[in-house]
């Protein structure tokens, strides 16, 4: 009996230390899963709080003039400084709690009524303030000011177990990106099919060569395939993992040799600019004809002109002189030995409804700087920019709703700049040398997107 009892004791002493242990557990995962979910809802807030900052869509906020405020729950503060990347300034104060008023005594009260005197009324309570340290209370300024910068600020309040009440203050600033975050990025297909090297400088340093030449190119796209090419930077590839040929190479400045494919190069997530061309518009000028000049050196401000067709043949050209808008509401077709020259002080910037045919000299930017030059597919449904021609593209080129060739005459292109479109295929020998000035060139026929500043 007693040693049935002794095991009882020690059963029922091993149950309740594995209850114990048990809801420890389940205490801390709980609180695992809590973090986790705050931490989501705080990326959540904060992606959403960018895409209406982007599109200017303020229907959830109370609108100030050029401020804007609203209230969310499930976010913590002090989790959301340490684990995103974004530079937030974090304030934290603390304010003693409020001393407890004192009422009147009985005795006091006793004695007022003993003299015959009117017991004072008692004051009226304070309302006590209570705080719900699950609101967040956000504030966007800067939406009305010139500048493109909006800063956001969440505050948010907690009673500590003295009484005393906590304010943390977490600010960022938000700012426009370029779409041109990477070297090429596709909503589908990228397919490099022949020899060629990919890879990064920076227009800003000077022309590409020598020192300034980097492994910052980054191909982006639903798939990515490279036959042969030798790509210093990174690919991204969201169906299924990124092709390399026997040929081929993906390499950065740290990257072992002796492996073709350096395997921590390959981003789990592709970059994918999801904006909107803008329409031009205004009052502006007939494209007269082949060679016309367009633009003027003397003023600072795009000129705006207005095409139908672009037809150049021969030894054609179009000569731009200054900073220069054209709208062409069919195709352009390049061909022999035609050119649009841009001169070295001068900027072209096409919006295209229709394809792209670059043959013969294709768009010459004299000033060899790729923001200089930009062409902006504005077509909803699949057309094509093909480029063959004979010397260097300098530029950008931003057509989503159209597919990007390079091919013709099996010689060696060049092209300097970035691409976005919705399929890439380069079918000759092909050098891309992405300029990472482009991550900070803004374009007024495309629309902007906020980000975060990051974290230094």
């Amino acid at each position: 009996m007693l040693a049935a009892l002794s095991f009882a004791s020690v059963l029922a002493i091993s149950l309740a230390s594995y209850v114990a242990v048990s809801y420890n557990t389940l205490e801390r995962v709980d609180e695992r899963v809590t973090a986790a979910s705050q931490l989501l809802e705080g990326e959540n807030v904060l992606e959403e709080t960018l895409y209406e900052v982007s599109n200017s869509d303020f229907a959830d906020w109370a609108m100030d003039g050029s401020s804007a405020s609203r209230t969310v729950t499930g976010v913590d503060l002090a989790q959301l400084a340490e684990s995103l990347p974004i530079d937030f300034t974090e304030t934290v104060s603390v304010e003693a709690a409020p001393a407890p008023k004192q009422s009147i005594p009985d005795a006091f009260a006793n004695l007022f009524s003993r003299l015959g005197l009117r017991e004072p009324a008692p004051a009226e309570a304070e309302e006590e303030v209570v705080i719900d340290s699950d609101q967040i209370q956000m504030q966007l300024t800067g939406l009305g000011d010139d500048s493109d910068q909006r800063t956001l600020t969440l505050t948010q309040q907690t009673e500590l177990d003295d009484g005393s009440i906590e304010t943390r203050t977490l600010t960022a600033t938000m700012s426009p990106i370029s779409p041109f975050q990477v070297a090429i990025a596709a909503d589908r297909t990228i397919r490099l099919r022949r020899n060629g090297v990919v890879d990064s400088y920076d227009s800003r340093v000077g022309e590409y060569g020598g020192s300034n030449v980097g492994h910052e190119a980054v191909l982006s796209g639903n798939y990515v395939s490279v036959t042969r090419a030798q790509i210093n930077g990174y690919a991204a590839s969201v169906a299924r993992s990124p092709y390399f040929g026997r040929r081929a190479s993906l390499q950065g400045p740290d990257s072992n040799q002796r492996v073709n494919v350096d395997t921590t190069r390959i981003i789990p997530t592709p970059y994918k600019p999801n904006l909107d061309t803008l329409e031009a518009s205004g009052v502006g000028s007939l494209y007269s004809g082949p060679n016309s000049t367009l633009g003027s050196n003397r003023s600072s401000e795009p000129r705006l002109y207005y095409a139908s067709d672009i037809n150049l043949s021969r030894n054609e050209q179009i000569f731009i002189d200054g900073p220069t808008r054209l709208v062409v509401d069919g195709d352009i077709n390049l061909r022999d030995n035609s050119a649009i020259v841009v001169n070295p002080r001068a900027s072209l910037e096409i919006h295209v409804e229709g394809n792209v045919s670059l043959d013969g000299r294709g768009i010459v930017n004299l000033s060899e700087v790729p923001a200089n030059v930009a062409i902006i597919g504005t077509n909803s449904d699949t057309r094509s920019i093909i480029f063959r021609g004979d010397e260097a593209l300098h530029g950008a080129i931003f057509a989503p709703n159209s597919d990007f060739y390079a091919y013709g005459n099996r010689t060696t292109r060049t092209i300097y700049g970035a691409i976005v479109a919705k399929k890439v295929v380069f079918d000759d020998d092909t050098n891309f040398h992405f300029d990472v000035a482009l991550r900070d060139a803004h374009f007024d026929g495309i629309e902007k997107a906020y980000a975060f500043d990051p974290a230094e």
